[in-house]
């Protein structure tokens, strides 16, 4: 079943969504109630969307099998406050731009692993702080199997853990630490550009 919403989808105090193996599409998810995203497609189709203790549904939101997570915009992990995703086992995100860690006070962790598990940002991809300089506490940790693509990769102010799997990029800036992964140069001639140390 898909569900379409073309205005903004809001959860009020009391109200709960429960996603279980289906499809949804919205503008926006706003509110203050409850998701509970176990399985199936969620695309919001004109909007961010925060990971957050301090903003909207989610602390922590655990991707796996079957899962897919499409934003628009901007995907905050770790805006004001703390925020954690996690991709497993084939999960798949997509997103316009990726911030982890943004603002001073604010932490973000992200792990990928597990084979078939994507992030694929189409923008660029920012550890810690925002594309204006440092912010909060940026980690990502990138594993066996999982695949991070971003066109630009930010790693200047944040901690990019390169334990394995694949990322793909066309620029990085920061220093990157390839611990036993595969870093894979864009499109066709394959050129990647690295402002920092690769080691």
């Amino acid at each position: 079943m898909t569900a379409t919403v073309t205005a903004p989808l809001t959860l009020y105090e009391n109200g709960e969504l429960i996603l279980d193996d289906e499809i949804i599409n919205t503008s926006a998810l706003i509110g203050t109630g409850s998701f509970t995203f176990n399985g199936g497609i969620f695309n919001i189709t004109n909007s961010s969307l925060n990971i957050d203790e301090e903003e909207d549904f989610f602390a922590s939101l655990n991707l796996s099998t079957q899962q897919t997570l499409s934003v628009a915009q901007t995907l905050r992990v770790g805006s004001t406050g703390f925020g954690k995703l996690s991709l497993e086992n084939g999960a798949k995100v997509a997103c316009a731009s990726g911030v982890i860690g943004e603002n001073g006070n604010a932490t973000g962790l992200v792990k990928v692993s597990g084979d078939g598990s994507i992030w694929d940002t189409s923008g660029s991809l920012t550890v810690g702080g925002t594309t204006a300089g440092a912010g909060g506490d940026g980690i990502v940790s990138l594993n066996t199997g999982g695949t991070i693509t971003a066109t630009h990769l930010d790693t200047s102010n944040g901690t990019f853990a390169f334990i394995g799997g694949t990322l793909e990029s066309f620029s990085i800036t920061g220093d990157l630490v390839n611990i036993g992964g595969t870093l894979a140069p864009g499109a066709s001639p394959g050129r990647l550009s690295i402002t920092g140390d690769y080691t």
